[in-house]
């Protein structure tokens, strides 16, 4: 054999001695309760199970791994280091879980309380509506006696409304009447002011002569007289 191995030195460096021997039960439940020593429990017996169960795990597949052998012709190697592994993945998903359900816990929790205040609310304001029935019956009587008010003074400035448009027609066409007197007295006026200005021209061609003339008349002939009227009259 030795001479084989010194011709042929890949049967040593290509090969791999299995030098892991089966774990005893008891070796399994010491691995698995040091291991599992720092996870939080609630009681000492579901620490126990963790323990129990993971040692049926691991030879549970073991079994499986000799039957599959025998059947397959094919090894699966159960190794210590996949119970390790078992262990390690055991304490990652309870973590994750026990985190999960801390978080469900919780939005749980905050659920709870916004339902609970939001029943306090509920109830505060329930109260505050039966407090407020009467007077908002009141408000309502209140507000029915201000529309009948409200009515009767629509009525009443709607038959104001009518008169003060009756009385606008009415100084509507007494102002167009006042406009054509005014027009009517302007147009006069175009006439009879050349007709003064020419008046007063004449009066300023008097001399005292001319008034002692007059003076002297005891009586007057008709067209002074009418002259006299109309400057006493000016």
């Amino acid at each position: 054999f030795r001479e084989r191995l010194r011709k042929f030195p890949s049967l040593v460096n290509c090969c791999t001695i299995d030098w892991f021997s089966e774990w005893p039960s008891d070796a399994l439940k010491s691995v698995a309760s040091q291991f599992l020593k720092d996870v939080e429990m609630e009681k000492e017996e579901t620490r126990g199970a963790c323990i129990d169960m993971c040692m049926v795990f691991h030879q549970s597949v073991r079994l499986l791994a000799q039957k599959f052998l025998a059947n397959q012709g094919r090894f699966y190697y159960v190794t210590p280091t996949s119970y390790l592994e078992l262990i390690g993945t055991y304490k990652t998903l309870l973590a994750d879980k026990r985190k999960s359900v801390s978080t469900l816990a919780k939005r749980y929790e905050s659920g709870l309380a916004q339902i609970f205040e939001a029943e306090s609310q509920v109830s505060v304001m329930k109260k505050e509506l039966i407090e407020l029935q009467p007077v908002l019956a009141k408000t309502v009587i209140e507000t029915d006696e201000i529309l009948v008010v409200v009515d009767r003074e629509t009525v009443d400035a709607n038959k104001v409304r009518e008169v003060v448009a009756k009385d606008e027609a009415y100084a509507a066409e007494r102002a167009a009447e006042a406009k054509a007197i005014k027009d009517e007295c302007e147009q006069e006026l175009s006439v009879a002011i050349p007709m003064l200005e020419a008046a007063m021209a004449a009066l300023n061609t008097l001399t005292k002569s001319d008034v002692v003339e007059v003076k002297a008349m005891k009586n007057p002939p008709g067209g002074v007289k009418l002259v006299m009227e109309a400057v006493c009259i000016l």
